[in-house]
């Protein structure tokens, strides 16, 4: 199945070898899930790790290339990463990505429970080590339900996007103009001489 010529979410197994994988899975399985070492985010009800220096370096290191193997584009840069933890009541609301996630891998990292992702009504489970790769900004993806209790969900979130989207061309902090947040106006008086 294709969506406006892109291709069908997939699901990847053995996204990194069992050493890296292995080294990834209890750094962030063991990371404390407490607001002095990670952002709770209230209405999804999960725990989010906007940075951390061992995601980061798999992003460009590991996942690149199976990025631009996948999307079969040699041109695509990493935009950012992230890690969440989700516990019985994280959700997941049916949504487009509205940030750099033009191509998206959603890599579980750690789960006792299959919690499927859905992507434009078609389920996709996924387990550890293994990943979702879709197109996060323009395909619907969301989960049913909540994850449930004493089940919990770990994911590290790899995005990419070509070199001409704006998370390149005018920065990060761009994405405050994309979510309305700020006018255009706005943002060239704060950021748009310092790009």
């Amino acid at each position: 199945m294709e969506y406006n010529n892109i291709k069908t979410p997939s699901v990847i197994n053995g996204l990194l070898p069992n050493d890296k994988f292995s080294e990834l899975k209890d750094h962030l399985f063991n990371y404390p899930k407490t607001a002095e070492s990670m952002n709770w985010e209230p209405v999804l009800k999960r725990w989010q790790l906007p940075f951390d220096s061992l995601i980061h370096k798999y992003h460009r290191e590991n996942m690149l290339n199976r990025a631009k193997e996948f999307f079969g584009s040699d041109t695509l840069v990493p935009s950012y990463s992230m890690f969440t933890h989700y516990t019985k009541d994280g959700w997941l609301p049916k949504h487009k990505d509205d940030n750099a996630c033009t191509y998206s891998i959603d890599m579980c990292i750690y789960s006792n429970t299959d919690w499927p992702v859905y992507v434009e009504d078609n389920p996709y489970t996924i387990g550890e080590n293994q990943a979702l790769m879709h197109y996060g900004n323009d395909l619907e993806h969301w989960r049913e339900g909540v994850c449930g209790e004493g089940n919990y969900v770990g994911m590290a979130f790899f995005h990419y996007v070509e070199p001409d989207h704006w998370w390149v061309t005018k920065g990060p902090d761009y994405v405050q103009v994309v979510k309305g947040n700020m006018t255009e106006e706005e943002w060239e008086g704060l950021y748009g001489g310092q790009r």
